[in-house]
């Protein structure tokens, strides 16, 4: 269907009351098509110049893919917006969070990230108190860096208060509360970030994969393949679907979804390191050792490959090397050992001493 159907003749010099009409008839159309979702504010005024604002949304378009590729094209494109205009807020916060996401998935090593992560936030929070993306931006980082769930919970919060219909917010305290062991609260969390922002499949993702880390396993593998029947392509609804495959006809199944994921990455080895694991799932060792060791002879250059292999040595039933790949991606600064204590996936290694103590470490125990 088509969205609006007006025509918009203005002078550039009318951009941004061209924008807020236009924003103004999508949220009215939106409104009518999704009953559920809430009114959002669209109409505030961005920055005042046009070509600092483009670069901006350039920037959140990229970003919004979550791909390494996108998150590093983001900062390129928000720093250019800071260049023409220093004193807009939100590219600042948008510096902050594509940081924290790339240390999330080790895209850049924590040492790299997060202390630039935190400047950039906090820098936002100097230009505009009232900017609830920095706060996300600062909820991330207090889970990956700080190692503080409750200060993570804490401004989770905050940056839903301060912006009730921005859905990284929810989806950001919907992690924070996850991380914390507090899963159906995150559930409800999320499904309000899915719900705010339907067209994301990110979120409608990770609402299967709490579903997952909740035990409820079947209604998280049926919503990611009715995602997968509209975008059968989708990196991370791809992603989520090969945690959440946990029996030999499914981990076939999501084998071959997964390999997909090499075609939507910069590199083929990046690509497939979540397959090992299914391979292991599905009774085929020798593809996963086989795996592992590819995997093992590139972990030098790439620190993050380390939580692959831990995957693949834990389905295995190989839980002390499992532990041990686990403690390299800790010192690697890696963010995305924060779901580690929740995770099914890492169930089998929960009795284990030197799990524990790396979970103590971590802040998660």
């Amino acid at each position: 269907d088509q969205l609006w159907g007006d025509s918009y003749s203005r002078k550039m010099a009318d951009l941004f009351a061209v924008q807020e009409e236009i924003a103004e008839e999508i949220s009215r159309h939106l409104q009518e098509k999704l009953v559920s979702k809430p009114a959002a504010v669209v109409a505030e005024r961005p920055t005042a110049n046009p070509e600092a604002y483009r670069l901006y949304l350039k920037a959140i378009q990229q970003a919004r893919t979550w791909t390494e590729e996108g998150l590093r094209n983001s900062l390129e494109f928000f720093q250019q917006a800071i260049v023409i205009d220093p004193s807009y807020a939100p590219s600042h916060a948008g510096i902050a969070y594509s940081l924290a996401m790339m240390g999330f998935y080790g895209f850049l090593r924590g040492s790299q990230a997060y202390p630039k992560a935190r400047a950039a936030a906090n820098q936002a929070i100097r230009l505009d108190p009232t900017i609830a993306e920095a706060h996300v931006a600062l909820s991330l980082h207090a889970l990956q860096s700080d190692r503080d769930l409750q200060l993570g919970i804490s401004e989770g919060q905050k940056a839903v208060q301060l912006q009730p219909d921005l859905a990284i917010a929810r989806h950001a305290l919907a992690i924070a509360l996850v991380v914390a062991q507090r899963s159906e609260e995150a559930l409800l969390a999320v499904q309000k970030a899915a719900e705010l922002d339907p067209l994301t499949p990110l979120f409608q993702a990770h609402v299967a994969w709490i579903l997952h880390c909740l035990g409820r396993n079947e209604e998280a593998w049926q919503q990611l393949m009715s995602t997968l029947d509209v975008r059968p392509n989708d990196y991370y609804t791809i992603r989520i679907l090969l945690y959440c495959a946990t029996t030999p006809e499914r981990c076939r199944l999501a084998i071959e979804f997964g390999k997909k994921i090499a075609t939507l990455t910069k590199s083929k080895l990046a690509g497939q390191n979540m397959l090992g694991a299914l391979y292991a799932r599905a009774g085929e060792r020798e593809l996963a050792e086989e795996l592992a060791r590819q995997i093992e002879a590139e972990v030098a250059n790439e620190p993050a490959f380390a939580v692959y292999l831990a995957m693949i040595r834990c389905a295995l039933g190989e839980k002390e090397a499992a532990v041990q790949w686990l403690e390299s991606a800790e010192r690697a600064g890696m963010g995305f050992l924060i779901i580690i204590a929740v995770e099914p996936t890492f169930a089998p290694l929960r009795p284990l001493p030197q799990f524990q103590a790396l979970l103590r470490k971590l802040g998660l125990a």
